[in-house]
């Protein structure tokens, strides 16, 4: 099942910032030297620089902590289930001088159901993502947030992914690729109301049922 970016592609053109970046080195001829670099960093990435002393000694540096991210998903489908649909998703990044930044993503497929979309939305957004984050991630679907915050998800997985009663957990597929985006990352599942003016909300539910709505030779096959 793949995921279309508005815009570009996360490998070809991920989330950016600039960093301003000052630390002091004790060593060869720069000892003692305060030196300065400007970061261009990746979302997630740890912070590496390259410092040129005097001397033209080039000195790098990891002086970098999980950065930060916020993400918000929602996923949408008509005539759900077996409808078209699709998912939106805003991921969110603010640099240390208070500027934000930030990329949508979307997509839509022929027949799929709304929670297949709500997985969708949180499963790109967190594979945007190209080094480890603390993730802040915003949903509407009880379903997504649930599955974490109340544990249901490790006890489908010791079940042999079964559900209280024995019966087969739906999207077994998605769940998995879910918990494969989140293994690197903290990550945080917070439940929101949908439709109830929640700005990045609004944004999600935009994207997702523009991407449902799209011409039907664009939407793709949801194989799961």
């Amino acid at each position: 099942m793949g995921h279309t970016q508005r815009k570009s592609s996360p490998a070809a053109r991920p989330l950016f910032i600039r960093e301003e970046c000052r630390t002091r080195h004790s060593s060869g001829a720069t000892a003692g030297m305060e030196l300065s670099a400007v970061h261009m960093e990746s979302v997630g990435m740890d912070i590496s620089a390259v410092h040129m002393g005097t001397a033209g000694m080039e000195i790098r540096c990891t002086c970098g902590e999980m950065m930060k991210v916020k993400v918000f998903t929602d996923g949408a489908a008509r005539g759900n289930p077996e409808g078209p649909g699709g998912y939106g998703a805003v991921v969110q990044f603010i640099d240390s001088n208070g500027q934000l930044h930030e990329r949508e993503y979307s997509g839509g497929y022929q027949q799929t159901t709304n929670n297949r979309m709500e997985l969708m939305a949180a499963i790109v957004g967190l594979e945007a993502l190209i080094k480890p984050c603390q993730v802040d991630l915003t949903s509407d679907s009880k379903y997504v947030t649930d599955a974490f915050n109340q544990g249901w998800i490790w006890n489908w997985q010791l079940k042999g992914w079964k559900t209280s009663t024995n019966k087969p957990v739906k999207n077994i597929d998605l769940w998995q690729r879910l918990l494969e985006a989140a293994k690197p990352h903290q990550v945080k599942y917070i439940w929101i109301k949908g439709h109830a003016g929640h700005p990045e909300n609004e944004r999600c539910d935009k994207l997702a049922t523009a991407a449902a709505d799209g011409e039907a030779d664009t939407l793709e096959k949801d194989e799961g």
